[in-house]
């Protein structure tokens, strides 16, 4: 084993060494034979771990691998897994080797303030963090040359409990390092210290994690570090937290610290993905360094424009970030002195000409410094072009060029392994290779019915067997009211119509939708022969 497995992994038999190396790639998230594999080592463990096999392997009883080293059947699987490795870290015989040799050493640099890969790995907090993992792992099984950067939130996302009352309670987990597949970055002097930025008149040195999916590398800054003033060093511990002033420098040292680690490890995109509005200062950070090089403004938009894409997601104007130009200026300082412009040419790059004209609008200058926009879907599409339309004043709706380009999923990890044997059994083990076939989904149809019900069925019943599991460890371990085994959902019925509600359940998300009809509803929840249960989850895993 490597050192760094090592550290992670403490012991393993000689013979199945190469578990450390499946454990510290996430890759074995979407792979069916390599979780197979761990939960053939200890299914309890497997279970009490929430599938972390990091975890797994530092607790598991070291007589429990050796008799695994034993096992002919459980060796089998192992060096299948294993063997695949190499494979699946190459790009050779993926589609973008096939189809662009040439630009395999030109990664594209995929900048997000949340990544869901994974629940071992918590610093997501719903759709816009699921869906950058699932283009992570997109991405690697294409062999799309790719790094991702991010932010490592030791407290992660909020933890949300019920109380008694009905009322939602936050709490932190701190992250345990130890368990979690990230290893740490070091500097080419050997140091933690990456790079530094100023904010608040203060320097804030920041290091790096790496967390391997696939192909791909993701990058997780870390301003915890000795050095820094105790204040800044909790800047990057909570994802979203309180205050206009801690998100406005989480997504400085997102963007502008990004940049300039890529740029201390020798990484130099051929193009760069801001997904969402979090990620603009990325553009502004490479706009600065083009205008201090000697390039004029208007050539240096040019430039960043023309080598950068944006990706919006949210619908409604309550969730795009915007800073009053007074914080923007109290957190950066100087900064803005070293683009030589005044502050007026400045905030118009965060112009946004329907809101107060001192204020710098993220994703208004997302807009303005990316040469593609993209919405999520079609319908996306239409109200985003009509959001953003005032930029493009001369032009009419549809002409406004913000492209659809509808959301996908990464589908080995989101189907539900029922399902999955399902399709195995009626099309061939190969079947997801033909994914991207319109005919292949046509013979859908040809799935007996009754079979596909069954699998319905019992993901349904994994479900309500994982909340019943959940139930039990918290009446072990907090809860005392009989009312809270209720709330929790222990007598939810396998044979109700479920609507579900995960994770965040902010106001603007607009949940009631799905209830605007009230005919509809109406018909629904007095229907008795389709009963209707809501649940409303604290945790969204990927998982």
């Amino acid at each position: 084993m490597t050192q760094v497995s090592e550290e992670k992994i403490p012991y393993l038999p000689e013979r199945l060494e190469g578990l450390a190396e499946v454990a510290l790639n996430l890759s074995w998230r979407w792979n069916r034979k390599a979780r197979s594999m761990f939960r053939a080592i200890d299914d309890v463990l497997w279970s009490i771990t929430w599938h972390n096999p990091v975890e797994m392997l530092r607790r598991v009883d070291p007589a429990r691998l050796a008799t695994c080293a034993r096992d002919p059947e459980f060796l089998a699987l192992f060096d299948e897994v294993v063997s695949e490795i190499p494979r699946l870290m190459s790009p050779e015989g993926t589609w973008f080797h096939e189809h662009y040799p040439e630009l395999v050493d030109h990664p594209i640099a995929y900048f997000c303030a949340e990544f869901g890969l994974h629940n071992s790995v918590p610093i997501y907090s719903g759709g816009l963090g699921v869906l950058a993992g699932d283009h992570i792992k997109g991405a690697s099984d294409l062999g799309v040359p790719t790094v991702g950067v991010g932010l490592l939130y030791r407290k992660g996302y909020i933890d949300q409990k019920i109380r008694l009352d009905g009322w939602q309670e936050g709490s932190d987990e701190i992250l345990d390092l130890a368990i979690t597949p990230l290893t740490r970055v070091m500097g080419p002097d050997g140091g933690y210290s990456l790079a530094t930025l100023e904010a608040s008149q203060r320097t804030i040195h920041l290091g790096a994690w790496q967390m391997q999916a696939g192909r791909v590398r993701i990058l997780l800054l870390d301003s915890n570090l000795e050095g820094n003033d105790p204040e800044d060093r909790e800047l990057t511990q909570k994802l979203y937290g309180r205050g206009f002033e801690l998100r406005l420098k989480q997504e400085w040292i997102l963007g502008v610290g990004g940049v300039r680690v890529l740029r201390t490890l020798g990484i130099d995109p051929a193009a760069w993905h801001a997904n969402e509005g979090h990620a603009t200062f990325m553009l502004v950070e490479r706009l600065r360094e083009l205008v201090t090089s000697g390039t004029a403004l208007e050539e240096a938009i040019r430039e960043v424009r023309s080598r950068s894409i944006f990706t919006t997601h949210t619908p409604v104007a309550a969730g795009h970030d915007a800073f009053s130009s007074d914080l923007i200026e109290s957190t950066t300082g100087a900064y803005w002195e070293g683009l030589g412009l005044d502050r007026e040419t400045v905030l118009r790059l965060g112009h946004h000409p329907e809101i107060d004209h001192d204020t710098f609008h993220m994703t208004a200058a997302a807009i303005r410094l990316s040469g593609g926009v993209n919405a999520v879907s079609k319908r996306h599409g239409r109200v985003t072009q009509r959001m953003w339309q005032s930029l493009w004043p001369e032009r009419q709706m549809a002409e406004v060029p913000i492209q659809p380009i509808t959301n996908g999923v990464h589908l080995p990890s989101w189907m539900a392994h029922f399902l999955m044997e399902l399709l195995d059994e009626h099309f061939g083990s190969d079947w997801q290779s033909h994914v991207d076939e319109p005919d292949f989904w046509n013979r859908i149809s040809e799935v007996d019915d009754a079979r596909l019900w069954e699998a319905h069925v019992q993901s349904k019943g994994r479900l309500l067997g994982f909340i019943r599991e959940q139930t039990r460890r918290r009446w072990r371990d907090t809860w005392h009211e009989a009312s809270h085994l209720v709330g929790a959902g222990t007598l939810f019925s396998p044979e109700a119509l479920t609507i579900g509600f995960a994770r965040r359940f902010a106001s603007y998300k607009r949940a009631d939708l799905l209830f605007r009809n009230e005919g509809r509803l109406r018909r629904l929840l007095t229907d008795p022969w389709r009963p209707v249960q809501v649940l409303f989850a604290g945790k969204a895993h990927p998982a």
